[in-house]
């Protein structure tokens, strides 16, 4: 900065005497040698040569020095908008997550309403859904266990495919009752609307892994007998879409076998490996 003050300094020091010098021998010229004016025109002439060229230059550096300053003038404008609508996208995009954020809260509530308000049908001192994986298991036990002549049901030790359980569990989905596939259905909407409107989020990105944060608070929401019975009830009544999101998010992964086995001991495959052949199965359908 001081350097920019002092070329401009020297600049207007010499501008003033390139015209100084000049008149000052024209004056002295006149007045001390007795010069007269007739005689003043090869003066003139030689003021002409020595000043203008100067005069020329340091306005052509002037003429520089403000279109120097005019284009830091319009970067720093530049500059200063590209600033401001960064801001304005960056509170912009906060307002966005902030609305986000808000939205799928109250779509958290309503699952919670939804889930206490659903009743138990028969047992009063368990869940509904463990009310609901035994009510399966019973139409399960008359569809494919040998009842013994004790009247218990005894495990015939197959070992099934994954197609052969799916298909074990829809027809098994079809002898449950309509009250228990009823109370399933209402909760199953509430939970898709749910993952549905996180997947379907403009605003986060999954990219970043910032869907998989909201998908972590849902799964820290489930238990292991309501992640079995959203197994059972989305695989047995055909819910594609909602098996394709469960799929994408791994919303079930903490399904532990134990359940399984202790409901189902014939079954050796992995909830998780079941959905994702029979999401494959869908694919090839197509």
């Amino acid at each position: 900065m001081k350097l920019k003050k002092r070329t401009e300094i020297i600049l207007i020091l010499t501008a003033l005497l390139a015209l100084l010098i000049p008149l000052s021998v024209g004056l002295y010229s006149t007045q001390k040698l007795s010069i007269g004016f007739d005689k003043m025109g090869p003066f003139g002439d030689f003021l002409a040569g020595t000043t203008v060229p100067t005069l020329t230059l340091i306005s052509i550096i002037f003429l520089y020095k403000t279109l120097k300053l005019q284009q830091k003038q319009i970067e720093d404008q530049r500059l200063a908008a590209e600033n401001q609508k960064k801001d304005s996208e960056q509170n912009r995009e906060l307002i966005n997550i902030q609305q986000f954020e808000s939205t799928f809260f109250n779509f958290l509530n309503l699952y919670h309403q939804n889930l206490s308000s659903i009743e138990v049908v028969g047992k009063k001192d368990i869940d509904f859904f463990e009310e609901f994986i035994e009510k399966f298991q019973e139409c399960y036990k008359i569809l494919y266990l040998k009842q013994g002549d004790d009247k218990t049901y005894k495990n015939d030790n197959i070992f099934l495919t994954e197609k052969e359980y799916i298909n074990r569990i829809q027809k098994t989905f079809e002898l449950l009752p309509l009250k228990y596939k009823s109370s399933m259905m209402s909760y199953n909407k509430n939970l898709y609307y749910l993952i549905t409107f996180i997947d379907e989020s403009t605003t986060i990105k999954y990219e970043n892994n910032a869907k998989q944060k909201y998908i972590r608070i849902v799964r820290s929401q489930l238990s292991l007998f309501e992640m079995y019975s959203l197994f059972l009830y989305t695989v047995g009544s055909g819910k594609k879409n909602f098996i394709k999101l469960i799929n994408k998010y791994r919303l079930l992964r903490s399904l532990e076998m134990d359940i399984m086995n202790q409901k189902f001991p014939e079954v050796k495959i992995p909830p998780s490996d079941l959905l994702s052949y029979y999401e494959s199965s869908l694919i090839k359908k197509k």
